[in-house]
Parts: structure tokens; C-alpha cells; sequence
């Protein structure tokens, strides 16, 4: 889905930073804006 290298990478690192924060934290604002920017990268640098 994504082309270049270092998109891909900062993405996977992106997601295992948002994955890994503590479950409690799940509904907090910061963590559903993050994965919101997370999903915007997603489609802004995705081949369709």
C-alpha cells in the first residue's frame, strides 16, 4: 500500500509507539488522535 521505505517504516513504528501505550489510556483523547493522524498518513501516502 505504501511505496517508499521510510513512510513504511515511520508508519510501523508509528503504530507499535500506539499499540504498546498502556490499555487504560485507550479511550484517552491524545491516543484516538494519534491513531487519527496515523490513518490520515495512511491514506495521504497510500497507492491505490
Amino acid at each position: 500500500m505504501i511505496r517508499e521505505d521510510p513512510q513504511r517504516t515511520l508508519l510501523f513504528d508509528m503504530d507499535a509507539a500506539i499499540v504498546t501505550l498502556p490499555q487504560p489510556i485507550g479511550d484517552n483523547a491524545v491516543v484516538i488522535r494519534l491513531t487519527g493522524n496515523y490513518h490520515n498518513l495512511i491514506r495521504t501516502w497510500a497507492d491505490t
